[in-house]
């Protein structure tokens, strides 16, 4: 008789837990395939440890509780690499992942059909013996796991100034290629990846699906069948065997998402991470995660070279170079003014504001001469819908949700009639014709949306070709690429934007006017001016003349450090100010979170650990380890449930003689019951 400790390959419900026991009278390798049944469903489970328990047979049968059999083994060998293995290890143990939804992935090249399964593994001959133990439900989880981790930076990294200097050395190294802006990259890609492809295949890993298909489309008139879009989304076998299990497998340039590592990799000689300075990626359960460490991982693991490339560096990345390489040799954006194409549009001097779209007069001078021109023009807006509140005009009475107790921000239904909608449970309703307060019917509509903006540019502008691109429009891509096809063929016109526009990489506008950005400046986001840079840098890249950025922040010390510094110097002020009031790279934070149908027992619940925290590092408390107070999560009280927050900030500095107590923290919070939520 055999106990099989199993991960079910399906997304499961939080009363249920990721790894569970069965009994089996035949045995199973560590890594094989077997059918269970949860709650009457029959599904496909993994086998993470198998234990014989013949001689305590006795001893099992006198138990309070009864193991369930399994209905059947699968497929008896193993079907996950130790690459594989070592990967979800450390996804699950890092990121804090669960391991059930990282395993699925890596399987995803598995038939769907669950009885073909032996018969596609019997015609490929898969048996990898592993040399790496899957491990218990006790070795997934965080405790122990610090010291056998490597560090991703090991190897000391080195930087290429531009990628014609860049060799393919065997072995791990880690290299940044920025200074080169947006489709000019790709002219510096084809010398490496072609040298690579001699030997060994090359990997592109995309920050989204609409940016893995515009590197495909490019790098296809150049390397023809030999380049390959692995697409997540789609079950191809075709593909899978050309990439994984073919005898005599060709070098490929595999182009794809963050999921590709996870996939059963053979030969790979080079990896590429576009944009790597987009450092967090949605994932289970739509969960934030620093993916890109992840990444890195892969690339040691596989001993392979890594080139970070982005129109310049994130500033994690850039402390890290900065420090593992005594001279540093910068590429040219680094020594140059970030923004060449912004102007400034400076609205404290601006004495005839349209206060009900925020439209300067230089900003209508901008769209009338673009219009005159027969010129294209994009306005951005990073809003949409109609208007952010709606508020009485009398009593100033605001509207809220009577779900979640957030402000209503107002939308035009499929009838053009504004209607009342909550961004945070996506509940609707039609505007009241009066206040419930002061009975007056009149309402006014606070902050910009593209839909007000939209309505009042074909007031003002009746003939004027004018487009709108948000996700009510184009919640889909057939929608999305409709809307960009009908702009890309018009003769000139204006197109209304939010940032969904990033999905389009080769758009070529004239030239582009920021509208309301000045919120971003505010929000309490310790990457937030990062953000800002981020966007405009984006933006340049689509637009041939200029970028007019409309904003009451010109003096913002953010504002001035884009405009009369070099990189460097933002870099430098950026991370003095992160390393003062302890954020990363110089500190770890981790989001715990509590939720339940009990107000009063989840906020207790989470102040009590908050509370543990602080009395067992009571000798760090506001020196390195910093808890803050519980705070709502409003998004569950649609669900009729509530949540509660704490933010804990870890001074890697301050805490080096414990280099292993974030991931004591996170053992604890989920030893207690509560959720990991974020950790960068």
């Amino acid at each position: 008789m055999n106990i099989l400790h199993v991960t079910p390959l399906a997304k499961l419900p939080k009363s249920i837990p990721p790894i569970i026991s069965y009994f089996s009278n035949h045995g199973a390798k560590e890594g094989a395939l077997v059918s269970i049944l949860i709650n009457r469903r029959s599904m496909i489970a993994l086998v993470l440890k198998s234990e014989d328990v013949s001689k305590q047979k006795i001893d099992i049968k006198k138990m309070s509780f009864t193991l369930k059999g399994i209905r059947k083994i699968i497929y008896a060998r193993p079907v996950l690499t130790d690459n594989q293995l070592k990967m979800i290890s450390f996804a699950s143990k890092n990121l804090y992942l669960a391991p059930n939804l990282l395993i699925q992935t890596s399987l995803k090249w598995l038939p769907r059909n669950h009885e073909k399964i032996p018969t596609f593994l019997e015609k490929y001959g898969l048996d990898f013996e592993n040399k790496q133990s899957i491990g218990t439900a006790d070795e997934f989880g965080m405790k122990n796991f610090y010291p056998h981790t490597q560090n991703t930076a090991t190897a000391k990294p080195q930087m290429s100034a531009y990628y014609k200097t860049f060799k393919a050395e065997s072995g791990y190294h880690t290299f940044l290629g920025v200074g080169v802006y947006g489709k000019n990259r790709l002219e510096k890609y084809t010398p490496l990846i072609q040298k690579v492809l001699e030997k060994n295949s090359a990997l592109l890993i995309a920050p989204t699906l609409s940016h893995a298909e515009y590197f495909y489309n490019n790098l296809k008139h150049i390397f023809g069948e030999n380049v390959i879009f692995l697409d997540p989304q789609k079950h191809s076998l075709k593909i899978y065997n050309d990439l994984f299990f073919a005898k005599n497998l060709s070098p490929k340039l595999v182009i794809s998402t963050k999921s590709a590592i996870f996939y059963p990799w053979k030969n790979l000689g080079l990896l590429i991470v576009e944009k790597e300075s987009a450092n967090f990626y949605n994932f289970a359960y739509r969960q934030a995660v620093d993916f890109k460490r992840a990444i890195l991982y892969f690339a040691q693991i596989y001993d392979i070279s890594c080139v970070l490339a982005d129109d310049f560096p994130s500033l994690e990345s850039y402390f890290k170079f900065k420090n593992y390489i005594s001279e540093l040799k910068t590429p040219e954006i680094l020594n140059q003014v970030l923004l060449e194409k912004t102007t400034v549009v400076d609205l404290n001097q601006e004495k005839n504001l349209d206060k009900r779209t925020s439209i300067s007069q230089a900003a209508l001078s901008i769209i009338k001469d673009s219009l005159r021109q027969e010129k294209k023009l994009m306005i951005f807006i990073n809003k949409k819908g109609y208007s952010k509140s709606v508020i009485c005009k009398r009593c100033g009475f605001v509207l809220v949700c009577q779900r979640c107790g957030l402000n209503f921000s107002a939308e035009k239904n499929v009838e053009q009639k504004i209607g009342l909608f909550c961004k945070n449970c996506f509940f609707r309703k039609p505007l009241p014709d009066y206040c419930p307060k002061c009975e007056f019917s009149s309402w006014n509509f606070l902050g910009l949306g593209t839909e007000r903006m939209e309505s009042a540019l074909k007031n003002s502008f009746p003939q004027a070709p004018i487009f709108r691109l948000d996700k009510n429009l184009a919640p889909d891509k057939k929608s999305f690429q409709k809307i960009i096809g009908d702009f890309v063929s018009a003769k000139s016109g204006i197109l209304i934007t939010t940032r969904l526009i990033f999905n389009q990489s080769n758009l070529k506008v004239d030239n582009i006017l920021i509208i309301s950005s000045d919120v971003a400046f505010f929000i309490p986001d310790y990457n937030g001016t990062e953000k800002i840079l981020n966007n405009l840098i984006e933006l340049e890249n689509y637009s041939k003349e200029k970028v007019f950025w409309q904003t009451y922040q010109k003096k913002h010390p953010a504002t001035l450090s884009f405009y009369h510094k070099t990189f460097r110097d933002f870099a430098e002020n950026e991370l003095k100010l992160r390393q003062q009031f302890h954020f990363p790279p110089f500190a770890k934070i981790i989001k715990v979170k509590s939720s339940a149908k009990n107000s009063f027992l989840v906020k207790k619940r989470i102040e009590d650990f908050a509370q543990n925290i602080k009395l067992q590092n009571k000798d760090l408390v506001d020196k390195s380890v910093f808890v803050s107070s519980p705070q709502p999560d409003r998004r569950f009280l649609a669900k009729n449930a509530f949540s509660y927050i704490i933010e804990i900030k870890i001074d890697l500095q301050k805490s080096k003689k414990d280099p292993g107590l974030i991931f004591d923290i996170a053992q604890k919070a989920q030893e207690a019951g509560l959720e990991i939520e974020t950790a960068s």
